[in-house]
């Protein structure tokens, strides 16, 4: 799902920054396509070599051969696919380092990933912070976090 500009930001922001951001949003937005259009061609024929193992399986006692060289291609496939999905991790910043106020941010919460905006600035350092996720509920903590 395309990320919507946050139009506050954009009225504030100079001409340059705001081609930088639409830029930026463009890219990952196309970066973001291009891996989900890979990932569904792996899934499906991930797919395919599953239904392809189970006949196979099935005709296990005239035809032990296919069965394993279908198993090593499953194991093949499941090999890309960890590849493909670490080579798109991203890095997070780690907690104790302080996001900007006012700022669209991904929260990493518990293993979840969550839109959000630091609320106010602290007095000091050590501080707990406060967050507006998306749904407009609050939280307080620290969290690793990054630019979404």
């Amino acid at each position: 799902m395309p990320q919507a500009l946050d139009y506050r930001e954009m009225y504030l922001a100079s001409f340059e920054e705001r081609t930088a951001l639409e830029t930026k949003l463009l890219d990952a937005e196309a970066r973001t396509a291009a891996v989900r259009q890979y990932a569904d061609e792996l899934f499906n024929e991930l797919d395919l070599v599953r239904k392809r193992l189970a006949a196979a399986q099935r005709l296990a006692d005239k035809r032990g051969e296919t069965v394993r060289t279908l198993a090593a291609d499953l194991r093949g496939l499941t090999e890309r696919m960890k590849r493909l999905l670490a080579r798109e991790e991203t890095h997070f910043n780690p907690a104790d380092v302080l996001p900007p106020v006012d700022c669209p941010l991904l929260l990493n919460i518990d293993g979840t990933l969550r839109r959000a905006e630091r609320v106010r600035y602290i007095q000091s350092r050590g501080d707990i912070m406060e967050y507006r996720l998306d749904d407009g509920q609050v939280v307080m903590g620290r969290f690793p976090w990054t630019y979404p």
